[in-house]
């Protein structure tokens, strides 16, 4: 391994690839002394960090994923005591795939037994991304997927932002519109009770606070309007009806909303007002945006 830094360690308690049985040590954050200093939430519902003098920029958010070094199986913690025996088969056949994706997006294989980077950081959630197939539907895997996706989406912008390549801006706007897909679906799948939340009670979006259910809510919302070229006449309308509905939702209208995190219910009328806005000029330019309105103002029928 190469110099240890200061700000992470090796686990001494190893966690076992359910797969191949490759011992794994975790890479954990040493704590206190001044080596995260907090900056401001982004719409994104990203927390931003400043830089110290010491430490530099202490990114949290490259940990979380566990990565086999060996056959490249990833996920939370959590995740790999939810592999069933039933699946093992399956993530041993998808090895190969798993790093010729690594192979392709970052030109070879990565060492995932050394000191987490941005590379390795944003890979290992690409490899989360694509584990999370092997997970029960009670570990609410479509809404991993999201969230993973996002987090990597996030990553990809960092290294595009440092070295202005095309190739990280086209994974980081690939994994945003994978991140859109999969939250968008997790909805739908969890109000059929297909994949309930109760496995993903740390829904984040980020490692600093859990915005819940909310949160989730919201960042469905602002990755609709985000993705909203990518649909077509009367589609467009009714996604952002839908929006404005789910938006409603966070901020509470008509309700109280003295309990929820102050920051959130004024993301979330920020976002309100961004759609009502678009929909407004929609409208000017003599789209008949009125079903926008019929979507919004529907009644509850879970």
């Amino acid at each position: 391994m190469s110099e240890k830094p200061r700000v992470t360690f090796f686990s001494k308690k190893n966690i076992k690839c359910p797969s191949c049985y490759t011992e794994i040590q975790r890479e954990e954050m040493q704590t206190g002394r001044g080596r995260i200093n907090a900056g401001e939430l982004t719409q994104e519902l990203r927390r931003l960090y400043i830089p110290t003098q010491k430490y530099g920029i202490v990114n949290p958010l490259l940990y979380p994923i566990v990565v086999c070094p060996s056959c490249y199986f990833a996920g939370m913690v959590s995740d790999f005591s939810k592999i069933s025996e039933e699946m093992i088969e399956g993530i041993k056949e998808g090895e190969d795939n798993r790093h010729k994706i690594i192979q392709n997006f970052f030109g070879g294989d990565l060492d995932f037994t050394d000191y987490r980077s941005d590379i390795t950081g944003l890979a290992s959630y690409i490899l989360g991304l694509i584990s999370t197939i092997y997970l029960p539907p009670e570990a609410s895997p479509t809404a991993r997927r999201g969230l993973y996706a996002l987090r990597g989406a996030w990553l990809a912008h960092d290294i595009f932002e440092k070295n202005q390549s095309n190739h990280f801006k086209e994974i980081r706007d690939s994994l945003y519109f994978q991140s859109y897909l999969n939250y968008d679906r997790c909805l739908e799948r969890q109000l059929k009770n297909q994949e309930p939340f109760d496995g993903f009670i740390w829904m984040g979006p980020d490692v600093d606070t859990n915005f819940g259910y909310d949160g989730l809510l919201y960042i469905i919302a602002f990755l609709t309007i985000k993705h909203l070229d990518t649909f077509d006449g009367t589609e467009k309308i009714v996604r952002m009806g839908g929006s404005k509905r789910i938006l409603s939702k966070v901020f509470g209208v008509g309700k109280s909303f003295k309990d929820k995190p102050e920051v959130l219910v004024t993301l979330s009328k920020n976002l309100y007002g961004k759609a009502t806005s678009i929909l407004e000029k929609l409208a000017a330019q003599g789209v008949d945006t009125s079903i926008a309105d019929d979507i919004e103002n529907q009644e509850d029928s879970e």
